[in-house]
């Protein structure tokens, strides 16, 4: 199937559909699962009741059909505070939502969700989008800059699609597009896993 149709229909925008196509090097594409989507990932958790506890899910796995066998993992992560300090130095800062960082292999968007119908109360819960190169580790294909920006528009691009099904305020402070330009020149190195730096 072509990217735009992926993960329920909703969560790939034509640049997500072009920066997919970049990173996999096709334009046909396989998904893990018909019920792997944004969709589905929103309702898990309005049904989980929006615990305080940190809680994680799959919302999509986008494969390439044989001979490059690539595959591109989404997933989702919900926490009750948001990150602080400086990202991992694999990451360059961007600046889209709460927290932002990129590199030739994944990226990440998070996001703040607060006064939606189903979590009417002030204190927002910050959601955590990863996009990133599944499989076995692997150096980047192609070229780092292009292949970092494609990672943060895929990232935002679900990121985007679940805060309006969650029904968000202000679709959890997100834009329509990502913003590509670095908050920085270049990413501070730093220590720690990405966990404690997202």
């Amino acid at each position: 199937m072509t990217a735009e149709r992926l993960c329920g229909g909703m969560a790939v925008s034509a640049d997500a559909g072009d920066a997919l196509e970049l990173i996999t090097g096709s334009t046909r594409f396989v998904q893990s699962s018909k019920t792997n989507s944004v969709e589905n990932a929103a309702q898990g958790i309005k049904e989980a009741g929006w615990p305080n506890q940190p809680s994680y899910g799959d919302v999509c796995i986008v494969y390439v059909p044989s001979p490059s066998h690539k595959e591109v993992e989404v997933t989702w992560r919900m926490e009750s505070s948001a990150h602080k300090g400086p990202l991992a130095s694999k990451f360059t800062e961007l600046p889209i939502g709460e927290r932002a960082g990129a590199s030739p292999t994944k990226s990440f968007v998070t996001f703040a969700c607060s006064d939606t119908a189903d979590f009417p109360v002030a204190e927002p819960r910050y959601f955590t989008i990863e996009a990133r190169l599944g499989g076995p580790p692997r150096e980047p294909d192609g070229d780092v800059n292009a292949l970092r920006d494609a990672y943060a528009t895929v990232a935002h691009s679900f990121s985007l699609a679940l805060a309006k099904e969650l029904g968000c305020k202000d679709n959890g402070g997100l834009k329509s597009k990502p913003t590509l330009t670095p908050v920085k020149a270049a990413p501070s190195p730093s220590e720690g896993t990405l966990e404690d730096r997202q």
